[in-house]
């Protein structure tokens, strides 16, 4: 019976180990070209610099998803705070956003940084996790606010 309850504990518990990563998604009022050129505003109006801008086409034989799917990369001053403290993080870095169309809506797609702390086992970090999703949080907000 001892010997069972530890393997039924760690069976139980997998899982929650196992789990998927978490992506935020929120939906835009605009167009996904206006969504795009509003993304690059918001970003440069807050003095980050965006280091990166990719456009991925699917193949038109594609069943699942046909469409473009735009990656954003952008870093914020804190990201040298994260590399003091948690070198091993700097993988996820710099930041990203995904901005995609689906039947006719525009939506923005990002990981938060507890998906970070999770991933990189960051223990002493938090205050620089938090500006850097503060950072990815408000550029999300202020492109998809209506004017």
């Amino acid at each position: 019976m001892y010997k069972i309850l530890p393997i039924a504990l760690w069976l139980f518990s997998m899982p929650f180990m196992t789990r998927a990563q978490e992506l935020t998604v929120y939906g835009s009022p605009y167009s996904v070209d206006s969504t795009l050129m509003k993304i690059y505003e918001v970003i440069e109006k807050n003095d980050f610099e965006i280091v990166g801008k990719k456009e991925y086409a699917s193949a038109k034989e594609e069943k699942k998803f046909s469409g473009k799917i735009y990656v954003i990369s952008f870093e914020t001053p804190a990201v040298k705070d994260l590399m003091s403290c948690a070198p091993t993080a700097m993988l996820d870095m710099p930041l990203k956003l995904i901005l995609w169309n689906e039947y006719g809506d525009a939506y923005i797609g990002f990981m938060q940084t507890d998906e970070m702390k999770k991933r990189f086992m960051i223990k002493d970090c938090d205050e620089v996790l938090t500006l850097l999703n503060r950072a990815m949080l408000k550029v999300v907000n202020d492109v998809i606010r209506k004017r």
